[in-house]
């Protein structure tokens, strides 16, 4: 079987979507990320619209990156991805950004992304892969 290619740098482009210098139009000043209905507007108004001007490879490995991190990155790992796009929006503090994430990751993808999930079907490729392919 093939192994999904996946690299931390994807979730670090997915966040410079609401990077310094990113236009937030339509979205409510003040979201509080420990807010499940501020992350569904954060991923119906902003993030889905971003993985949507990207190819489908570009989407999959969006999805495979953020489902690997979720279930294997430690929570400082996750904050400092998010913070590596310089954010106009605070995220939730550390010891909920692993709920931030997957919360953001269901209103995307609607589905659980733990389920069934193999470590095994993943290979991690460098931070700057998907600047390449």
């Amino acid at each position: 079987m093939k192994k999904e290619k996946i690299s931390s740098g994807y979730l670090e482009s997915l966040w410079c979507s609401i990077g310094e210098g990113q236009s937030l139009n339509g979205v409510p000043q003040g979201l509080n990320f420990n807010n499940h209905n501020s992350v569904k507007i954060l991923a119906e108004k902003i993030l889905r619209p971003y993985i949507e001007e990207h190819n489908e490879k570009w989407q999959r490995r969006v999805k495979g990156s953020m489902r690997f991190a979720i279930a294997c990155y430690s929570s400082t790992k996750l904050m400092d991805l998010y913070y590596a796009a310089l954010p106009q929006l605070e995220p939730p503090p550390e010891n909920l950004i692993r709920d931030f994430y997957l919360d953001v990751y269901k209103n995307l993808f609607f589905e659980d992304p733990l389920v069934g999930f193999d470590i095994a079907n993943y290979e991690e490729m460098p931070h700057h892969f998907h600047e390449i392919y």
